[in-house]
């Protein structure tokens, strides 16, 4: 049986982690290259791709699956094969990256493929390093936590026991985030955008303690019943996803409550609750299979007005890869 190996360089962060198989994903996709269209789409090729083509597997779905094979010919590939720079990264945020890979055919001689994820040009700064053996689809995962606004992500190869030929196809280029956070401090809103009436009054504020948070103050008569608020989310279409928030009655004195629900394009994923914590902290999640590859969150108030408001306060949305 056809195995893969894995080793990992924690010199780049002891959160680096890698996977194969069924394994992790991106749950925040930034960038990806699937080849089905004949494009290389921004990747370019180093000294040891130049022989890089896309070819197509041999069926006559639409669309085709595309990817890239190192022909038969080819010389023996170690050392850099493609890379893109990207840019408008957040320094000291993780971020990850995967592909798809096989081995199309054994080797002439018994040997190990290594396939490396590198930061730049270095191949001190691995942060992912894979061992391909069979001629099964394998994705291979790894994170990395930014150094620079601008990164390069570049794919190399290295060799053992002889190896003669590349041998190898990838597919599926992915660049993105585990997961997303607002938490209202530095990133503001992050995407987030009030709906409704909330856009009048709305806004972040500091709370006791000195923490931000999301307010939405409902005077007596201006309740928010409707949509508050929506983001949308590039994700992966199938894999399952939870979202999660904190809530807060923001005036416990108030007799009345806002009811708050969350939907995933159109669908229920956290029933309405009463936001009714004496004031403390209240936190919701719900999960749910992306339907495609982007998705729009929302927040409802089931709560139109009351005798004094229903003030409320939010805080924390994370979305996350299960």
């Amino acid at each position: 049986m056809g195995w893969i190996h894995i080793i990992l360089n924690f010199g780049i962060s002891e959160r680096a982690i890698a996977c194969f198989g069924g394994g992790q994903h991106m749950a925040i996709v930034r960038s990806f290259t699937d080849f089905n269209e004949g494009s290389f789409d921004g990747w370019q090729k180093d000294a040891n791709g130049v022989a890089l083509a896309i070819a197509y597997e041999q069926d006559t779905g639409s669309p085709r699956n595309g990817f890239l094979r190192f022909p038969d010919d080819s010389a023996t590939i170690h050392g850099n094969i493609i890379h893109q720079r990207f840019s408008g990264l957040e320094v000291g945020e993780t971020y990850r990256f995967s592909a798809r890979v096989r081995r199309y055919r054994k080797p002439e001689r018994p040997g190990v493929f290594d396939l490396h994820f590198l930061l730049g040009n270095d191949w001190d700064t691995f942060f992912g390093r894979f061992g391909i053996e069979d001629d099964r689809w394998h994705r291979v995962t790894a994170d990395f936590v930014a150094q620079a606004a601008d990164q390069i992500i570049r794919l190399a190869a290295r060799h053992s026991g002889g190896v003669i030929g590349g041998l190898i196809d990838i597919d599926d280029l992915r660049f993105g985030q585990p997961s997303d956070i607002t938490d209202f401090e530095a990133s503001g809103m992050n995407d987030w955008a009030l709906g409704g009436r909330p856009a009048e009054n709305a806004g972040i504020v500091s709370a006791p303690g000195g923490n931000r948070v999301l307010n939405f103050p409902t005077p007596t008569g201006l309740g928010y019943n409707g949509k508050v608020l929506s983001r949308s989310f590039k994700v992966l279409q199938g894999l399952n996803y939870k979202f999660s928030f904190r809530a807060q009655d923001a005036v416990p004195s108030a007799r009345d409550r806002a009811t708050i629900s969350v939907r995933m394009n159109g669908s229920v994923i956290i029933p309405e609750f009463v936001v009714d914590g004496a004031g403390q902290w209240l936190t919701k999640e719900g999960s749910f299979v992306a339907p495609t590859n982007q998705v729009s969150i929302e927040f409802f108030n089931g709560t139109s007005d009351g005798t004094d408001g229903n003030d409320f306060n939010l805080d924390d949305l994370r979305l996350v890869e299960l």
